[in-house]
């Protein structure tokens, strides 16, 4: 799994990214199940590339809804 991955649940309260410039404060979501099955079908679609990673790891690829904290 990605380093960041493995960050995010020991400060999740301190998580930000930067959008146009703008730092904001955001709360992650790890999804699992069909909450997960559906987000990836729908990010699939509107970026096939996608699609090729997960079919090139044994792993599943971890999906994180990020809100506005």
């Amino acid at each position: 799994h990605p380093a960041w991955d493995r960050k995010r649940p020991k400060k999740p309260d301190q998580i930000e990214l930067e959008v146009g410039g703008r730092r904001l404060k955001v709360h992650p979501e790890s999804l699992h199940g069909v909450e997960r099955e559906v987000a990836w079908k729908r990010i699939t679609e509107q970026a096939p590339q996608f699609a090729g990673y997960e079919r090139s790891t044994d792993r599943e690829i971890p999906l994180v809804r990020l809100t506005a904290a």
